[in-house]
């Protein structure tokens, strides 16, 4: 039973990975939108606050890199 606990808790932690880059980018551009549509800039700011979005994600996919390469695949518990 602690097996199958250890193996959804890793599911749901690698699994997340993918969820909080889509959402980083979707936030990035929803701002760039509506702070063009504020100055009319556009797409100027949509790109930019995409790629600051973009990089968001890959910065939590370096986290999870790191704390795997820390830790190994599973939780030393």
């Amino acid at each position: 039973m602690e097996n199958k606990k250890k193996l959804f808790r890793e599911i749901g932690r690698y699994g997340a990975i993918g969820l909080e880059m889509g959402i980083a980018v979707v936030i990035g551009i929803l701002v760039g939108f509506w702070m063009d549509s504020l100055f009319n800039t556009k797409p100027w700011l949509t790109l930019v606050f995409m790629l600051f979005g973009i990089a968001a994600g890959f910065k939590g996919l370096f986290r999870v890199l790191k704390y795997v390469e820390k830790n190994g695949l599973t939780d030393k518990e």
